[in-house]
C-alpha cells in the first residue's frame, strides 16, 4: 500500500513539471510572437506620394528621398511605433513648373524646413488588415495631429508591404494660402512602404 501511495505520489510531481514546463514554453512562444520587429525600408522599391487639384486638373506628385525607423508587430501594436523623415527638397511634381514654386517660402520654404516628420505610437487595428496610426505631422514648423490608414499586401517575417494614406489640409501648415493658384486646400498623401527585415 505504501508502494502504491509513492507510486501517486511520484506521478503527481511528473505531472506539476509537465504542466510547469508547458507554461514556460507557451510563455516563451507568446514572447516571440509579440517581439517588436524593427523593419528597414527599401528605399529604391518605397514611394511616398501626393494628390490635389488645381482648378479641375490633378495635381500630383512624389517624394524620392525619405527614411525612418520603424518598430512593428501586428500581434503587439501598443509597443509599436514609428518615425518617417521625408526630404521636401526631392519633391517633384505632374506640373513641371510648380516644383520650384512650391519649394518656395509661400510654400514648403525647404531653404528653413528642408523636412517634414511622421510620428506614431498609437496604432489599432480596424478590421482583419487594416490598420490605423494616429500620430503627428510636423511640417513647416508647425506639428498637428495626424492619422493614416494603411493595409498590407505582405507581412511575413522577412519582409512587408504597407499601403495607405493620409488627408490633411495644407492651409493648416501654412502651406499657401486660401484658394492660391486655384489649388484645393485638402492634400492626399499616399504611400507604399517595403520593408525587410
Amino acid at each position: 500500500m505504501r508502494s502504491f501511495n509513492s507510486n501517486i505520489k511520484f506521478m503527481k510531481k511528473i505531472s506539476l513539471w509537465l504542466i510547469a514546463f508547458n507554461l514556460l514554453i507557451a510563455g516563451s512562444a507568446s514572447a516571440a510572437d509579440n517581439k517588436i520587429t524593427s523593419w528597414k525600408i527599401d528605399n529604391s522599391k518605397s514611394k511616398i506620394e501626393f494628390a490635389t487639384q488645381q482648378n479641375s486638373t490633378p495635381v500630383t506628385g512624389s517624394f524620392t528621398k525619405f527614411s525612418g525607423t520603424i518598430n512593428f508587430n501586428k500581434a503587439n501594436l501598443k509597443d509599436s511605433n514609428v518615425k518617417i523623415i521625408v526630404d521636401l527638397n526631392s519633391f517633384n511634381a505632374s506640373l513641371p513648373d510648380a516644383v520650384e514654386v512650391l519649394k518656395e517660402k509661400g510654400w514648403f520654404d525647404v531653404k528653413q524646413f528642408p523636412n517634414a516628420e511622421f510620428r506614431s505610437q498609437k496604432f489599432t487595428q480596424i478590421s482583419e488588415n487594416k490598420f490605423r496610426a494616429e500620430g503627428f505631422l510636423k511640417l513647416k514648423g508647425t506639428e498637428l495631429p495626424t492619422t493614416l490608414d494603411f493595409s498590407f499586401d505582405q507581412y511575413s517575417a522577412t519582409q512587408a508591404i504597407a499601403k495607405g494614406e493620409a488627408k490633411i489640409n495644407r492651409l493648416n501648415f501654412g502651406v499657401g494660402k486660401k484658394d492660391e493658384n486655384n489649388i484645393k486646400d485638402i492634400v492626399v498623401i499616399k504611400f507604399t512602404i517595403i520593408a525587410n527585415n
